[in-house]
């Protein structure tokens, strides 16, 4: 039987560590993602602060995301903003959707979310 996680309809496997494309690189990984998926932030804090990267992006080769785009996709707000406080680049995206793209159909022009994604990709 194989974990995974659905996001957006999209069912997304958590493998143990390796490196092979897709599959989470270490075991705190594995815990952000887990912890994304369930919405759990206090989960998700500690797996950064475990060595997870909020940058890492998961999944099948062809539809890889990130845990930002992910939270996006989930229409957690908490979530997404204590990625972005954490360092997560929203210079990512999935499909034809830019974060970017993705915070302003999901929460509007002028929120949080929109906002902090704007003021992140704004920085050097």
């Amino acid at each position: 039987l194989r974990a995974g996680i659905v996001v957006g309809g999209l069912f997304l496997g958590l493998g143990g560590c390796g490196a092979k494309p897709g599959v989470p690189s270490n075991p705190a990984q594995t815990n952000l993602l887990k912890a994304v998926a369930d919405g759990d932030v206090e989960a998700a804090q500690r797996a950064i602060r475990a060595g997870a990267s909020p940058n890492e992006h998961f999944g099948p080769v062809d539809a890889r995301v990130s845990p930002l785009m992910a939270a996006l996709a989930q229409r957690n707000e908490k979530m997404a903003l204590m990625l972005l406080e954490q360092g997560a680049r929203p210079q990512t995206s999935y499909q034809r959707y830019s974060a970017r793209d993705l915070s302003l159909k999901l929460f509007g022009h002028g929120s949080r979310v929109h906002n902090a994604i704007v003021a992140q990709e704004a920085k050097p």
